[in-house]
């Protein structure tokens, strides 16, 4: 049936008894032609046993059904947080919004009231793409035939282009703190490793006589507690070391020897490089709260870096060096160089203008 409202038109068509109850399918086009090609479509769909399932189906089903789904392929970090995230912020404003009434309009005025709220744009569009993904799920499964949020439109995030901190300051800052903490931080700013995948660093990783160490695992924090999975892109990766943080990394691990000896346990050569006790890892948010209460009182240039900025030190410097974008890109674990680009594309200003003036003076000079 088609019916006009206003300046569209409704299609309805039965969709067959859902839990001994009649079920319906509503959709809308602007004209009435579009309106007799979707009910043909929609009939069609019915007809083969599709759409029922989702002729009552609200939005909080589909987000625990596709939870339930997705949660053996995924990180045990980002189902947490695409739990928390449906819990908190989508299931409160959209649960009870049956999926064949969401449209575009809703999910825009729903992103706009989350950015009135406070929320950064990074996280609504977080948000955003929980709701494309489920909703990508249901239209596989037949309960819709379009997903309103490909049309959605989530608030663009601009990424900061603020300088990384100088080298003359990051040098005075690491021989001001404790050795421990020191080749911590130089690991991370010159092998550019993640939090995660420093603590979950053993000395079986290293070889420190050729200088080079294999990045093949990482720490999520899942429930409070640190689980050793593999890196987030799923690669393992070999780094070369330079011969400054091979000489720190000597001194390290003599230091976790002697940590062990004092302890009366036997020192494991195979066990985790940076540890707060013999044999037991770094938690990685008790890192992160040990290096903020450091950095808070050491760092004396302006508003200290977080943790994850010694990563970022490392990508900007190196592109600012000249470094390849590829291989910096290899160095850090990224999917893609394209990835790189995306993030750290500004780094390459100084570089590329040095280029740019050489390849200039070759033309101009006599």
């Amino acid at each position: 049936m088609i019916r006009a409202r206003g300046k569209s038109f409704q299609i309805v068509v039965y969709a067959g008894r859902v839990d001994g109850k009649d079920a319906y399918v509503n959709r809308t086009a602007p004209t009435y032609r579009e309106a007799k090609a979707l009910e043909r479509k929609l009939a069609d769909e019915v007809a083969q046993g599709r759409l029922v399932g989702g002729a009552r189906t609200t939005m909080e089903q589909l987000l625990e059904r596709w939870l339930k789904h997705a949660r053996p392929n995924l990180a045990a970090t980002t189902a947490r947080m695409y739990r928390s995230y449906s819990t908190r912020l989508i299931i409160p404003e959209l649960g009870t919004v049956k999926l064949a009434k969401l449209t575009p309009a809703m999910l825009d005025d729903f992103y706009a009231g989350l950015l009135e709220r406070g929320y950064e744009p990074a996280t609504v569009r977080q948000v955003h793409a929980i709701i494309r993904r489920a909703l990508s799920v249901a239209l596989r499964w037949g309960w819709i035939v379009v997903n309103p949020a490909a049309s959605a439109d989530p608030p663009r995030v601009t990424r900061s282009t603020a300088p990384p901190p100088d080298p003359s300051t990051v040098r005075a800052f690491l021989a001001s703190i404790d050795d421990d903490l020191a080749t911590i931080l130089r690991v991370m700013a010159t092998c550019g490793l993640r939090r995660g995948e420093l603590c979950a660093l053993r000395w079986s990783d290293l070889d420190l006589d050729l200088a080079v160490m294999v990045v093949s695992r990482s720490f999520a924090v899942a429930g409070g507690k640190p689980i050793e999975k593999d890196t987030k892109t799923h690669q393992q990766r070999a780094l070369a070391i330079d011969a400054g943080t091979v000489a720190a990394l000597r001194r390290h691990l003599g230091a976790e020897q002697e940590k062990a000896s004092f302890a009366t346990v036997a020192f494991d050569p195979a066990g985790f490089v940076f540890t707060t006790e013999p044999n037991r890892a770094w938690h990685p948010d008790a890192l992160g709260g040990r290096y903020r209460r450091v950095a808070r009182s050491k760092w004396t240039q302006g508003k200290p870096p977080r943790l994850h900025d010694w990563r970022h030190f490392s990508a900007t410097q190196a592109l600012a060096a000249g470094i390849p974008v590829r291989q910096v890109s290899a160095r850090l674990g990224h999917a893609s160089a394209a990835m790189t680009l995306d993030v750290y594309g500004h780094a390459i200003a100084p570089a590329d203008r040095a280029a740019a003036d050489a390849l200039g003076a070759l033309l101009d000079s006599p």
